[in-house]
């Protein structure tokens, strides 16, 4: 039933196609690496929009600070992991979207919880 209910998701938002993701009042092309939101061009940056997008193509996923970093940032990074949680709260800060939003899962990491 929860796959179902995933694919359900997938489908609704069209987040299936692995270039763009399309949602209502948001949309993220990683080709362009681009953000719009309500018809209007969000400046993120670089690690902003790949850790957004990352979040977004798996909702209700929950990702660790070390496979975001190790993702976004690289296995051989220097950064320290709470350069995650800066990221997040400047993507909370940039980005209100009433389609989605980045939830704290206490002890674990992140996830994009879809409306």
């Amino acid at each position: 039933e929860m796959m179902l209910r995933i694919k359900s998701l997938l489908r609704r938002y069209k987040i299936a196609s692995e270039n763009k993701i399309v949602m209502p009042h948001i949309t993220l092309d990683y080709k362009s690496s681009t953000c719009v939101m309500n018809q209007e061009s969000i400046e993120l940056t670089r690690k902003e929009f790949l850790l957004l997008f990352k979040l977004l193509s798996s909702p209700n996923q929950i990702f660790t600070r070390e496979q975001l970093m190790n993702e976004i940032w690289g296995f051989d990074s220097e950064s320290y992991d709470r350069t995650v949680d800066t990221h997040i709260k400047r993507l909370r800060e940039q980005i209100n979207c009433e389609d989605y939003t980045i939830v704290t899962v206490r002890g674990l990491g992140y996830k994009a919880v879809v409306k």
